[in-house]
């Protein structure tokens, strides 16, 4: 009698010899194991004997556990597109399966892809319609459009980015797959995400940048946390991620005005413009309280009689710093509830700003400061309060020229410094006596009575604040006049001139420009509101895992600490729809109609430039197609004639023998 052994020794040395007729008789007498059907995979000629393994009911999912891989991934890294096609069709075979590397057979096969282009993508267009998971992450939380990207595969990663794959996924190191993508493999692949419905409709798809709204898979099989808990503080994944990351890659930023994206910007900013309008008037309360508060101590008035003869002013000064205090309270449980929530997967812009501010205004509260102090309070919240408005969208523009040219007119201060103290030290040593009467004061001063001093009147004479009169030119006549005519042609004449030039072209950069500042001004106001209503305190967890900082007692305490701050804000829970309110999921396309008197309905307003845009790409792709179909079409009516010749050849043939 013949042992299991050697019956599967038998059945394997008829595979290896291809003898399908006796590997046939063998599957009769015994039932075989999994690794004959491994070894069948490894071969691409051996789609008969796979076959008959799986009709003879051989498990198609059986892990290898010293390989750690099943039969379909032995397949996959090989590309044998019949024996994939052959596992799919059975019915019991997973095609999510994940071998040791927690990876499924679409990323073996993307991964591959480029020893056989063709041979590759067909395997992937076959695991794609048979549903597999095509942003399903491996142990290093890469994606198969990660490995696309890091070939530089732009074929594979077009493809599939049209099979549904998410453009935002981050893996363990923080990095997207963008960075691997060519601007005109993702321009070619937003264009054909825009849809003309009919003469007067426009679809938009989205599927690309709106994710799944999960967290990943791994957190309930943890206990850090109860399944309950997770399932509680599940929340949206931010939607602004990939448009962020394409506006922050060079070679792709100027991708962020077309029609796709520019329009799911608009989208997103008019779901949540209302949290920011909020936000501002929020500060900019908080900031008349303060400096109210700070004026209310400075004002000119006698003792006690702010209080004495005002009930109102009295009230005032205990009930201003009141609600400064609630201003402030608010403040700190709104920085420390988003840094619970988010403290790792977001980068908390403007943070040291409102730190700063939170503390100016406490030392106001509790203290009777200086005048310095209470100088550089208001000008710094003040400022802040400008930079915050000047982040809106209308307005960003002119704040972005405005920054822009601050920063050039500092580098070319520092430089243009060396000249400017040259010139004030000229002037101490020549006008050191010179005297300015001032008749509000009945008294005179000497403006260069040291090198200090001399330096601010020379900045004062070159920005036209200062009277040329009254300088002595008597001292040294000569010289003194020539080193002045020398200071007003290099410093009044040619800097200033310099200046306004490079002020003019900046301008015609910025404003040529526009409509991209603006765009990303949008982009990140959204950013930074999803920051605030999509957080949460098991993303910290998530990081702290790659940190191999989640098995120490303090990371455990502080992500049960977070945990159990979120479940304490009860309004979070009660107003659990504001989350819908930020999110564009689970509608992942809009429509839009192309004309005011259309019957498609839509609560978005979008530019009609931009709509004009999406219309032209539209129509450009349906002329393709079109040419493309007509050129199917003509080839096929080809082959259909070449078959036809051949049939009757083979009649005149067969005729003639006979």
């Amino acid at each position: 009698m013949t042992s299991i052994v050697q019956h599967q020794a038998k059945l394997l040395a008829a595979l290896e010899s291809r003898d399908l007729d006796v590997f046939t008789n063998l599957l009769e007498e015994s039932q075989p194991d999994a690794s004959c059907l491994e070894a069948a995979c490894r071969e691409d000629d051996c789609v008969e004997f796979v076959r008959l393994l799986l009709e003879r009911g051989v498990e198609p999912n059986t892990l290898n556990i010293t390989l750690q891989h099943t039969p379909l991934h032995v397949a996959a890294e090989r590309g044998h597109y019949q024996i994939i096609e052959a596992l799919l069709n059975d019915s019991r075979t997973d095609v999510n399966s994940l071998n040791g590397s927690e990876q499924t057979a679409l990323h073996l096969v993307v991964k591959n892809c480029k020893k056989s282009p063709d041979t590759f993508r067909h395997c992937i267009i076959l695991l794609v319609s048979h549903h597999v998971e095509v942003n399903s992450l491996d142990w290093l939380g890469n994606s198969a459009l990660h490995y696309a990207a890091e070939n530089e595969d732009q074929d594979t990663a077009l493809l599939l980015l049209r099979s549904g794959a998410y453009l935002g996924t981050r893996n363990h190191d923080r990095e997207m797959s963008i960075s691997g993508l060519e601007p005109k493999t993702l321009e070619t692949f937003l264009n054909s995400c825009i849809v003309l419905i009919s003469e007067n409709t426009l679809k938009m798809r989205y599927e690309f940048l709106v994710p799944d709204n999960q967290l990943d898979s791994f957190l309930p099989k943890n206990k850090i946390v109860s399944e309950e808990t997770s399932a509680m503080l599940n929340s949206p994944i931010p939607e602004m991620d990939a448009i962020l990351a394409i506006a922050a890659t060079p070679r792709l930023q100027h991708l962020v005005s077309h029609p796709v994206l520019s329009t799911f910007t608009n989208v997103k900013w008019q779901r949540v413009c209302k949290f920011y309008f909020s936000s501002i008037l929020f500060y900019s309360f908080y900031i008349a309280v303060l400096t109210t508060v700070i004026l209310e101590q400075f004002l000119p008035r006698k003792p006690d009689e702010f209080c004495s003869q005002s009930s109102i002013g009295c009230f005032w000064k205990i009930g201003g710093r009141i609600i400064l205090g609630l201003c402030c309270f608010c403040e700190v449980v709104k920085l420390v509830f988003t840094l619970a929530m988010s403290p790792f997967r977001y980068r908390h812009e403007n943070a040291f700003e409102q730190i700063t501010i939170m503390i100016l205004a406490i030392v106001v509260l509790f203290g009777n400061v200086s005048r310095g102090f209470a100088a550089l309070a208001l000008l710094f919240s003040w400022v802040h309060l400008f930079c915050l408005a000047g982040q809106h969208p209308t307005l960003v523009v002119y704040f972005h020229l405005y920054k822009k040219i601050c920063c050039t007119f500092l580098k070319i201060f520092i430089w243009t410094f060396l000249l400017i103290f040259a010139f004030s030290l000229s002037f101490f040593v020549l006008f050191q006596n010179t005297k300015t009467f001032i008749s509000e004061k009945h008294d005179s001063f000497k403006l260069f009575w040291n090198p200090l001093s001399a330096l601010f009147t020379t900045v004062g004479v070159f920005v036209g604040g200062f009277e040329t009169k009254f300088l002595e030119f008597e001292s040294s006549a000569i010289m003194s006049h020539i080193i002045f005519i020398l200071f007003c042609f290099l410093i009044v004449v040619v800097l200033a001139n310099m200046l306004t030039s490079i002020a003019v072209q900046h301008g015609e950069t910025v404003f040529r420009e526009s409509e991209w500042i603006r765009l990303l001004s949008m982009a990140k106001a959204v950013s930074n509101i999803e920051k605030h209503y999509l957080g949460n305190p098991l993303y910290m967890y998530l990081r702290m895992k790659k940190m191999k900082l989640n098995s120490t007692q303090i990371a455990t305490w502080a992500v049960k600490w977070a945990t159990s701050l979120w479940i304490a804000c009860n309004w979070r829970r009660y107003l659990k729809g504001l989350q819908n309110m930020v999110v564009v999921h689970p509608k992942r396309s809009v429509v839009f109609p192309l004309q005011r008197d259309s019957n498609i309905m839509c609560k978005y307003v979008v530019p009609e430039n931009i709509l004009k845009k999406a219309v032209t790409i539209a129509k450009g792709d349906k002329c393709q197609d079109e040419r493309l179909s007509e050129v199917q079409d003509a080839l096929k009516r080809m082959e259909d004639m070449q078959r036809d010749i051949f049939a009757l050849l083979k009649k005149y043939d067969s005729g003639t023998s006979e």
